[in-house]
């Protein structure tokens, strides 16, 4: 059984797709300003999170002007309020104004959703479409009762009571460790009883212990391949040099994740030369995106999180699929293979439990801009060359 993290379709999402196809490559980006969707300029990326929260707070009776957040941010904590929370009215105001919540506070996001009355499916499109997460992650306890509490229309305090029994509870912790987050998922969604589902959490809670296991066990297994497959490409490249008679350029082994993703990205990140440089993306896209570090957490397992695995998962997937479509063709991509490449790709992020790839997610958008163009390999590069800047 798979998670089914899919975003719903919209409209915008419908418009968004189409214009994947406008543009050709990152320079027609740089030379028609208009065809960049908003979300991926600095200062937008985060305005589908207050859209969201504003025309839902208007369904829950907000009567305010369009352009009054401090109202709206008053309307919201009262709410919050109400339901038992501690989300204080500054950084409900910030969210609305600034830079929105950051990949630290799903519990304060679930806060704002029981707040504002949402259902389960409602709560889903908040966290896809807008927060940019996945959500209600099963390898959790607190999040596993935030879907019993939503689902039954039950305040926050409640869904409080119910983490502070689990954590209470006298049970003995003596069941058999449950490690993949769907099969937790399909258990915990058949409870209607509060007390049988508290016993059951209570029991088992060694397995909520374990969190990304299968993303990065996959993650690894991508490095792995795509260094191979890097590996080749190197070693198709000096044969044609070489056959040139241009013997002045020797074939590189990519044998580390350092080098892998200097290879992809065009650029040794962590040389000399670059000291004092970083990326230049918009928050979203920049937070966890795949540099060393972050492989680092991935090979030992230690400060994982889900915006880590899925960007790394993502990035991987996508070089694995363009370099083995590259070795089988003489270069640039022939035929229409896109669909393809999200097929495989979002087999592999439900395989792993995350959400799908999504045209306004801006690190999505980007890599599904890439898979349109002649060249994918290539025009990734262009986008970590062009934002790879000096501090």
């Amino acid at each position: 059984m798979t998670q089914g993290y899919e975003v719903p379709e919209g409209e915008q999402t419908r418009l968004d797709n189409d214009l994947l196809w406008e543009i050709d490559s990152m320079d027609e980006l740089q030379e028609s300003k208009e065809l960049i969707p908003p979300y991926f300029d600095l200062g937008q990326n985060f305005a589908s999170f207050s859209i969201f929260i504003s025309n839902t707070a208007k369904k829950r009776g907000f009567s305010g002007k369009e352009n009054d957040t401090a109202a709206l941010a008053a309307f919201i904590h009262n709410a919050v309020i109400k339901t038992g929370g501690n989300l204080s009215k500054a950084t409900i105001k910030n969210w609305l104004t600034k830079s929105g919540p950051d990949g630290n506070g799903r519990t304060n996001v679930y806060q704002l959703c029981f707040a504002l009355e949402l259902d389960v499916p409602q709560t889903f499109e908040l966290f896809m479409k807008a927060y940019f997460e996945r959500p209600f992650d099963f390898h959790r306890i607190e999040e596993c009762i935030y879907w019993y509490c939503i689902k039954n229309h039950l305040p926050y305090c409640h869904a409080l009571e119910m983490i502070q029994s689990v954590q209470n509870s006298s049970h003995e912790d003596d069941a058999p460790v449950i490690d993949a987050t769907n099969q937790i998922a399909e258990q915990v969604k058949q409870f209607d009883d509060e007390a049988l589902l508290i016993h059951f959490l209570s029991t088992h809670q060694s397995s909520f212990e374990v969190n990304n296991k299968t993303g990065r066990e996959k993650t690894e297994k991508l490095i792995d391949e795509c260094k191979e497959l890097a590996n080749q490409l190197q070693a198709e490249k000096k044969a044609i040099i070489n056959s040139a008679d241009d013997l002045d350029t020797a074939h590189k082994l990519i044998d580390s994740d350092e080098k892998l993703l200097a290879e992809i990205y065009g650029f040794h990140a962590r040389s000399e030369e670059y000291k004092g440089y970083g990326f230049a993306f918009p928050d979203r896209v920049k937070r966890n995106f795949p540099q060393f570090s972050q492989l680092q957490k991935i090979r030992s397992g230690n400060g994982l999180t889900y915006d880590i695995v899925r960007k790394a998962l993502i990035l991987f997937g996508f070089y694995r699929f363009f370099a083995t479509i590259r070795l089988e063709s003489d270069g640039d991509i022939e035929g229409d293979v896109f669909d393809e490449f999200k097929d495989e790709m979002n087999g592999i992020l439900d395989e792993c439990g995350y959400a799908s790839l999504y045209v306004r997610t801006p690190y999505d958008w980007m890599f599904l801009h890439c898979a349109t163009t002649a060249s994918p390999l290539e025009e990734l590069q262009t986008f970590t060359n062009d934002f790879w800047q000096e501090k």
